[in-house]
């Protein structure tokens, strides 16, 4: 874990594309609202194993996202309610049940369903967001916190030089 943590680190401060990280950051959230308990958290997740995002950070956020996600079930509860409830769409659904292996889905629980449609319409301005920040951080809050007195004095640490030598090796 605190390889994972260093290559986050580093990902944000190196040449590495922020797109990356962004992505990883957007996959996060859409992966930290779906509930744990059915095939669709599985399927994203291996999903974002196979596509090119940083890893480190999509660990991170996800841990970050799911711990965070219990405080949002009465919302995603409430859009997932609606969605699954626009008339149009009700026999879609209800012809998607009789197919074998969706059912493991549970595409129809309200929470799965408000947890999909919320990650899907909040990607994009997350996506920018989270470009906006990186860009902040590496071009105005890293060369201010480099020449801080307490980031001079912590980098003497034995423990903090032997963390800088484990990220050099990586």
């Amino acid at each position: 874990m605190l390889k994972k943590l260093i290559n986050l680190l580093k990902a944000l401060n190196s040449n590495s594309h922020p797109g990356e990280i962004a992505h990883a950051v957007c996959l996060a959230l859409l992966l930290g609202l779906i509930p744990k308990n059915n095939i669709i958290f599985y399927i994203v997740t291996v999903f974002c194993l196979f596509i090119r995002i940083n890893k480190g950070a999509f660990i991170l956020f996800t841990a970050i996202f799911s711990m965070l996600s219990h405080l949002f079930d009465p919302t995603l509860d409430a859009i997932g309610w609606w969605f699954l409830h626009i008339s149009f769409l009700e026999p879609v659904f209800a012809n998607l049940l009789e197919v074998p292996f969706v059912g493991f889905t549970h595409f129809n629980n309200t929470i799965v369903a408000g947890a999909i449609v919320s990650g899907l319409i909040l990607y994009i301005p997350l996506y920018w967001l989270s470009r906006l920040a990186i860009w902040g951080i590496r071009s105005k809050l890293i060369p201010v916190m480099r020449k801080t007195k307490f980031i001079v004095a912590l980098s003497k640490v034995p423990l903090i030089k032997k963390i800088s030598k484990i990220s050099a090796e990586v």
